[in-house]
């Protein structure tokens, strides 16, 4: 087992364990990417939630570092059993944006994700297709015409991020609402 899955197994599933700390090691040393990545096949949940804590945040920063792991992270996202890697990894999803080339398979998979069971999971899936549909115009109506109906979700927490983002995509000047991403600029 390497140093870094050691140091993620630490905790539960209600603690990010040392995800944090493995974060800014691999933000200062990109070249050990693939440790870390490693973690997200590990048959221990907490070694995988925390795993995907620790990705989520490099990828606010690094995000190139994903690039050409996204197919992984989609399949990861749409079947781990832990609510928790799921939604970091809709995180990780909201954070690729920016690699345009990737747009269409991350699209697709946070469409795939706003069904998930999770509370956590659906509300992070339309924070990322709410940054889509500010970032890319020709998605735009797709988008609001796919989270409307979550408007009326039984959850509240799901119907209020949905009414917000449909808002936010058919106001122009609308800012993405603050505390949607971490790590955005207050």
């Amino acid at each position: 087992m390497n140093t870094f899955l050691e140091m993620l197994q630490e905790g539960d599933l209600r603690s990010d364990g040392q995800a944090d700390e493995v974060a800014e090691i691999v933000l200062e040393h990109p070249d050990l990417f693939g440790d870390l990545f490693a973690g997200l096949w590990e048959p221990d949940a907490v070694i995988r939630a925390h795993t995907a804590h620790a990705l989520e945040k490099v990828s606010r920063h690094q995000p190139q570092l994903m690039a050409g792991r996204l197919p992984q992270l989609v399949t990861v996202a749409r079947g781990d059993e832990v609510p928790m890697v799921r939604w970091h990894l809709a995180m990780i999803l909201a954070n690729l944006v920016v690699l345009r080339e990737q747009t269409e398979l991350i699209w697709i998979s946070l469409l795939e994700l706003l069904a998930d069971q999770s509370v956590y999971v659906r509300c992070w899936s339309i924070t990322g297709l709410t940054v889509i549909g500010k970032a890319y115009l020709d998605q735009r109506e797709e988008i609001i015409r796919r989270l409307e109906p979550l408007c009326e979700d039984p959850s509240k927490a799901v119907n209020n991020r949905a009414s917000k983002a449909v808002e936010t995509l058919r106001n122009d000047s609308a800012l993405i609402p603050k505390g949607w991403l971490k790590g955005q600029s207050p």
